[in-house]
Protein backbone atom coordinates (compact mmCIF):
# COMPACT_ATOMS: atom_id res chain seq x y z
CA UNK A 1 0.00 0.00 0.00
CA UNK A 2 1.91 3.29 -1.09
CA UNK A 3 0.59 6.64 -0.36
CA UNK A 4 1.01 9.78 1.40
CA UNK A 5 1.91 9.15 5.28
CA UNK A 6 1.11 12.01 7.91
CA UNK A 7 -2.10 13.48 7.84
CA UNK A 8 -3.73 10.85 5.13
CA UNK A 9 -2.17 7.63 6.99
CA UNK A 10 -5.47 6.50 8.33
CA UNK A 11 -6.71 5.81 4.62
CA UNK A 12 -4.05 4.18 4.05
CA UNK A 13 -4.34 2.05 7.18
CA UNK A 14 -8.00 1.52 5.65
CA UNK A 15 -6.81 -0.19 2.61
CA UNK A 16 -4.11 -2.34 4.77
CA UNK A 17 -7.00 -3.58 6.72
CA UNK A 18 -9.29 -4.16 4.11
CA UNK A 19 -6.51 -5.76 2.40
CA UNK A 20 -6.53 -7.94 5.53
CA UNK A 21 -9.95 -9.33 5.72
CA UNK A 22 -9.10 -10.09 2.48
CA UNK A 23 -6.11 -12.37 3.28
CA UNK A 24 -3.29 -10.23 2.52
CA UNK A 25 -0.67 -8.84 4.52
CA UNK A 26 -1.14 -5.44 3.02
CA UNK A 27 2.08 -3.14 4.28
CA UNK A 28 2.67 0.26 4.83
CA UNK A 29 6.36 0.62 3.75
CA UNK A 30 6.84 2.95 6.84
CA UNK A 31 6.41 0.25 9.33
CA UNK A 32 9.59 -1.68 7.86
CA UNK A 33 13.29 -0.40 8.43
CA UNK A 34 14.69 1.47 6.01
CA UNK A 35 17.50 -0.61 4.11
CA UNK A 36 20.39 1.81 4.28
CA UNK A 37 21.78 0.45 1.05
CA UNK A 38 18.41 1.19 -0.24
CA UNK A 39 16.64 4.30 -1.65
CA UNK A 40 13.07 5.04 -0.97
CA UNK A 41 12.20 3.95 -4.28
CA UNK A 42 14.37 1.16 -4.44
CA UNK A 43 12.81 -0.20 -0.86
CA UNK A 44 9.32 0.36 -2.51
CA UNK A 45 10.84 -2.19 -5.69
CA UNK A 46 11.65 -4.63 -3.84
CA UNK A 47 8.35 -5.05 -1.44
CA UNK A 48 6.38 -4.83 -4.56
CA UNK A 49 8.42 -7.56 -5.35
CA UNK A 50 7.40 -9.87 -2.80
CA UNK A 51 4.19 -8.48 -3.41
CA UNK A 52 0.52 -9.85 -5.39
CA UNK A 53 -0.17 -6.66 -6.30
CA UNK A 54 0.19 -2.65 -5.19
CA UNK A 55 -2.38 -0.41 -4.09
CA UNK A 56 -2.10 3.10 -4.70
CA UNK A 57 -4.09 5.73 -2.37
CA UNK A 58 -3.73 8.90 -4.83
CA UNK A 59 -5.13 11.34 -3.48
CA UNK A 60 -2.02 13.55 -2.27
CA UNK A 61 0.99 13.96 -3.86
CA UNK A 62 3.91 12.10 -1.91
CA UNK A 63 6.98 9.96 -2.76
CA UNK A 64 4.23 7.34 -4.66
CA UNK A 65 4.57 10.09 -7.41
CA UNK A 66 8.14 8.73 -7.68
CA UNK A 67 7.68 5.08 -6.98
CA UNK A 68 4.43 4.66 -9.38
CA UNK A 69 6.25 4.73 -12.59
CA UNK A 70 9.48 2.61 -11.39
CA UNK A 71 6.32 -0.21 -10.47
CA UNK A 72 4.59 0.37 -13.75
CA UNK A 73 7.15 -0.39 -15.67
CA UNK A 74 8.36 -3.43 -14.27
CA UNK A 75 4.86 -4.78 -14.84
CA UNK A 76 3.17 -4.93 -11.07
CA UNK A 77 -0.61 -4.89 -11.02
CA UNK A 78 -1.49 -1.44 -9.72
CA UNK A 79 -5.04 -0.70 -8.24
CA UNK A 80 -5.10 3.21 -7.79
CA UNK A 81 -7.98 5.03 -5.83
CA UNK A 82 -8.13 8.65 -7.34
CA UNK A 83 -11.16 10.88 -5.63
CA UNK A 84 -13.65 11.99 -8.35
CA UNK A 85 -12.01 15.96 -8.19
CA UNK A 86 -8.91 14.56 -9.36
CA UNK A 87 -5.34 12.57 -8.54
CA UNK A 88 -2.79 14.34 -7.11
CA UNK A 89 -0.88 14.36 -10.39
CA UNK A 90 -1.21 14.21 -13.85
CA UNK A 91 1.69 12.79 -14.32
CA UNK A 92 0.31 9.57 -14.35
CA UNK A 93 -2.97 9.88 -15.82
CA UNK A 94 -1.74 7.74 -19.15
CA UNK A 95 -0.67 4.77 -16.73
CA UNK A 96 -3.97 2.94 -17.54
CA UNK A 97 -3.41 3.47 -21.73
CA UNK A 98 0.09 2.59 -21.07
CA UNK A 99 0.20 -0.43 -18.94
CA UNK A 100 -2.45 -2.88 -19.02
CA UNK A 101 -1.75 -3.86 -15.35
CA UNK A 102 -2.73 -0.72 -14.07
CA UNK A 103 -6.60 0.54 -13.27
CA UNK A 104 -7.71 3.37 -11.67
CA UNK A 105 -10.71 3.32 -8.89
CA UNK A 106 -12.23 6.87 -8.71
CA UNK A 107 -14.31 7.59 -5.50
CA UNK A 108 -16.00 10.62 -3.52
CA UNK A 109 -17.66 9.74 -0.27
CA UNK A 110 -17.82 5.57 -0.07
CA UNK A 111 -14.22 4.85 -0.50
CA UNK A 112 -14.78 1.04 1.45
CA UNK A 113 -16.50 -0.28 -1.59
CA UNK A 114 -14.14 1.28 -4.08
CA UNK A 115 -11.22 -0.39 -2.08
CA UNK A 116 -13.17 -3.84 -2.10
CA UNK A 117 -12.81 -3.23 -6.03
CA UNK A 118 -9.90 -2.66 -6.67
CA UNK A 119 -8.42 -5.40 -4.52
CA UNK A 120 -10.74 -8.20 -6.47
CA UNK A 121 -9.37 -6.30 -9.83
CA UNK A 122 -6.21 -6.82 -8.40
CA UNK A 123 -6.66 -10.38 -7.77
CA UNK A 124 -8.16 -10.89 -11.15
CA UNK A 125 -5.66 -8.86 -13.03
CA UNK A 126 -2.71 -10.86 -10.61
CA UNK A 127 -4.47 -14.70 -11.64
CA UNK A 128 -4.47 -13.77 -15.14
CA UNK A 129 -0.85 -12.32 -15.13
CA UNK A 130 0.17 -16.10 -13.51
CA UNK A 131 -1.99 -17.36 -16.36
CA UNK A 132 0.01 -15.57 -18.69
CA UNK A 133 3.00 -16.39 -17.36
CA UNK A 134 2.65 -20.15 -17.32
CA UNK A 135 1.54 -20.21 -20.90
CA UNK A 136 4.93 -18.91 -21.96
CA UNK A 137 6.82 -20.38 -19.31
CA UNK A 138 6.06 -24.43 -19.81
CA UNK A 139 8.16 -25.19 -17.12
CA UNK A 140 6.15 -22.92 -14.69
CA UNK A 141 3.59 -24.72 -12.29
CA UNK A 142 0.05 -23.37 -13.12
CA UNK A 143 -0.69 -21.95 -10.34
CA UNK A 144 -2.45 -19.05 -8.42
CA UNK A 145 -1.64 -16.32 -6.17
CA UNK A 146 -2.06 -17.54 -2.54
CA UNK A 147 -3.84 -21.01 -4.61
CA UNK A 148 -6.87 -19.40 -5.74
CA UNK A 149 -8.42 -20.38 -8.90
Amino acid sequence: VIGKYGENTERLRQVQALASIKGYHAILLKDYEDIQELSLPEKALLFGLLSCFVICDDTVASGHNEELPILANAGFVIAILCPTTGCSSWMHAHFPTSFRNVRVFEYSSDISARIQEAILWAEQQAQQVTRDWNELYPWRQATFPRGTD
